[in-house]
């Protein structure tokens, strides 16, 4: 009992009804139960507090439908917690489920941090992509722009082609400044990545 209760993860068996036959330490602490004992015979939603939608996915309930072990990740809303299930039926001498043993692990900082190398990744690959992109834009506003300004020593005394003119170096300039800010952006996203890993 005493090893049972030092388990970090929640412990308990249920019998073939769903209801507590024994909890460790950990359990009791996971839920709202008011003491460390007591539980016997409870059922296995009032102990857990499950949400409903949990039934639904049950790994215990699943187990002693099936007499496999089956394995689910729950997400406990009111607590803001992840919890992996595992349960694992137990077999009377005549092969029917008498019992499941369930276990729960506590896997919310994991999630979390998988979430923010996931978010790194994303990064990692937008970095580099939106670096080359911006590199391509700008040799093509270079072109547009060194051919406004040969077409420009042709214009001549056309005022309204020149001005046309112009209008295009302008605009070639404003994209060659866009491509800065997003070159901008960009690094500071890829060093922050680097942090994160």
């Amino acid at each position: 009992e005493r090893t049972f209760d030092a388990m970090r993860d929640s412990i308990v068996i249920y019998d073939a009804n769903l209801c507590v036959v024994q909890a460790n330490a950990a359990a009791y602490r996971a839920g709202a139960w008011p003491d460390l004992k007591g539980a016997e015979g409870v059922s296995c939603r009032a102990f857990q507090e499950c949400d409903a939608a949990w039934c639904d996915i049950c790994p215990t309930k699943k187990a002693l439908a099936t007499g496999k072990a089956q394995q689910a990740k729950l997400v406990d809303g009111k607590r803001k917690k992840t919890y992996l299930v595992s349960s694992y039926p137990i077999f009377d001498k005549d092969g029917t489920v008498s019992r499941v043993i369930s276990t729960s692990k506590d896997i919310t900082a994991r999630e979390h941090m998988e979430g923010e190398l996931a978010h790194a990744r994303k990064l990692n690959a937008i970095g580099p992509l939106s670096s080359g992109l911006a590199h391509d834009f700008n040799n093509l506003l270079q072109i547009i722009a060194g051919n406004a300004d040969i077409a420009s020593l042709d214009a001549g005394d056309n005022e309204e082609l020149a001005h046309c003119l112009r209008e295009i170096k302008d605009a070639t300039q404003r994209g060659r400044d866009m491509v800065q800010q997003l070159l901008a952006a960009v690094n500071p996203l890829r060093m922050g990545h680097k942090k994160v890993q």
